[in-house]
């Protein structure tokens, strides 16, 4: 119950925040905090007259929409069209909606709009002197939108003379193919999750991108924000999220390490995980995929938002699946999967904490009657005990109800005592795992 009262309390401070000033409308009259500042009435369907109290000064003001292609995306710009008489001459301004509360009355959201975002008001009231000036600018287009609209034509012309295609999966330049792209769909509850992958020819990543989070990932580790309209098609999107690759800088060739850049290298230099080793994993169906390995157990990119995915956390696998095609699958820490590579390393998904998120550990212990995990991340700690029929296992987060747990875990093994080994201690917690081992019930 504190949890939940802490959590409300927090969502009124939010909006107190955002929604400090009580904003409405009550018969043409819009009150903030209940003082009467200025008045508002329907002109025709979609305008409304803007006033003072006394009438003296007025306006007219209509809202819409504008979706155009931006470097990152589709992007929606809200559209404020002011005219000093009904029908007249336009007066173009943009804004946010992060502080404007809703309404379902076009009336109340309007005044709202007005008020906060016009810069039209002096203590509460709307000044002539400030409706004057902005009517003597004229403002027929709204220079965000033009800027943006500019940006986005260099890039999109560069992307047209170069004769970039689609066939099939394959990514073409000229006719010739330079690279592919696969699209993987995750189903949880009723919504579908779609990541893109773009490819080089040599099946190395390029680009990763999840389409419900709007995010998506180069290879070097950067992170960018892309939106698509909802009706585009999947060829479209793929070629628009080419394009957009392409504005970093980098070109879609044969290897990656070909295009020579100093933030290629650094990644390559720095990384810390599982670069495309030989190995296999086992899926949720308790089939063995063999493959190609990646995981990542540091994330290269830093000073950003959080990663897409959490570093040690998501397992890729290069394999050719049963139509002889070559694919990239992602395997979940989760879905408490393993791993092994041909070295004879494996791995095992477990999750330490109910608020943390689940990673993948390396078994460096294998017994009969339980293995020793520890994380796969030599740089963070955290170690797992595992018996061979159990998912989840326990964790050795060091807590007053650890020995306690471990009492009940051991219980098969006579006069097994916690007590004698500290649970701090690596090397105790390794004689631990091979004493119960031996012990005979």
């Amino acid at each position: 119950m504190k949890t939940k009262l802490s959590f409300l309390f927090f969502l009124q401070i939010i909006s107190f925040q955002l929604f400090a000033q009580d904003i409405d409308v009550k018969k043409g009259i819009v009150t903030v905090d209940k003082n009467n500042v200025f008045k508002i009435e329907e002109a025709d369907k979609k305008t409304y007259k803007i006033s003072n109290l006394e009438g003296s000064v007025s306006f007219f003001v209509s809202q819409s929409y504008q979706m155009i292609r931006t470097v990152n995306g589709d992007e929606n710009f809200n559209i404020l069209t002011l005219s000093p008489t009904l029908n007249g001459e336009k007066y173009l301004i943009s804004f946010d909606t992060k502080d404007i509360k809703l309404s379902f009355s076009l009336e109340k959201y309007l005044a709202r709009i007005i008020y906060l975002k016009t810069g039209l008001f002096t203590n509460n009231t709307l000044s002539e002197e400030k409706v004057t000036a902005f009517f003597k600018t004229p403002r027929p287009e709204i220079e965000e939108i033009k800027q943006a609209e500019a940006a986005y034509k260099l890039i999109h012309d560069k992307f047209l003379t170069e004769n970039y295609t689609i066939d099939g999966k394959k990514i073409l330049k000229d006719g010739k193919e330079i690279g592919s792209y696969n699209v993987s769909t995750e189903k949880v509850g009723t919504y579908n999750y779609i990541t893109y992958y773009i490819r080089d020819v040599n099946k190395n990543q390029l680009l990763q991108y999840q389409k419900g989070y709007q995010k998506g990932k180069l290879f070097d580790g950067q992170e960018f924000k892309f939106s698509f309209e909802t009706n585009r098609n999947e060829v479209d999107e793929i070629l628009l999220l080419l394009e957009k690759y392409l504005s970093f800088g980098y070109n879609v060739t044969d290897d990656i390490a070909n295009q020579n850049n100093e933030k290629i290298q650094a990644r390559i230099d720095n990384f810390k995980g599982i670069n495309f080793s030989k190995g296999y994993v086992i899926d949720e169906n308790n089939i063995k995929i063999e493959g190609l390995l990646y995981i990542e157990w540091e994330s290269q990119q830093q000073g950003s938002i959080a990663d897409l995915d959490k570093p040690g956390s998501i397992l890729k696998v290069r394999h050719t699946n049963d139509k002889g095609k070559d694919r990239i699958d992602m395997f979940k820490a989760s879905k408490n999967l393993t791993f092994c590579l041909e070295n004879g390393n494996c791995y095992k998904g477990f999750k330490s904490h109910i608020i943390s998120p689940a990673v993948y550990y390396k078994e460096i212990y294998k017994g009969e009657k339980v293995s020793l995990y520890k994380n796969g991340n030599p740089e963070e700690k955290g170690m797992y005990l595992c018996k061979p029929n159990e998912t989840q296992g326990i964790s050795l987060i060091d807590s007053e109800k650890l020995q306690s747990k471990l009492t009940e875990y051991f219980k098969d093994c006579p006069n097994f005592s916690i007590t004698s080994y500290d649970l701090n201690n690596e090397e105790s917690i390794m004689k631990m795992v091979v004493d119960y081992n031996k012990c005979v019930k």
